[in-house]
């Protein structure tokens, strides 16, 4: 997704992924925008000669995590119909 959005970048970074020791505990939770403006910069420090990527984003938080599924289906599994063709429940028929 990012690589679109972030040409002049693609030979330097490839692919990117959030870890969770630089994002807490709960890293599923982490939700970006489909249109997410990426920006990078140079870093400093212990990332000295490294370039970053930073977006904005989100976290979902529940109460009792502990006690929730980590993932969950958005709606109906799709089912095979008799002729062998997968339908969603929502699909129409």
């Amino acid at each position: 997704m990012f690589l679109k959005n972030l040409p002049e970048i693609a030979n330097v970074i490839k692919p990117y992924c959030m870890e969770q020791a630089d994002n807490v505990e709960s890293l599923h939770n982490l939700l970006l925008p489909a249109d997410a403006p990426f920006t990078t910069f140079e870093g400093k420090g212990l990332f000295s000669h490294k370039i970053l990527i930073q977006t904005p984003g989100s976290r979902y938080e529940q109460s009792n995590p502990e006690q929730q599924p980590l993932w969950h289906y958005d709606g109906a599994p799709a089912a095979p119909t008799s002729t062998g063709e997968l339908k969603n429940a929502s699909s129409p028929r």
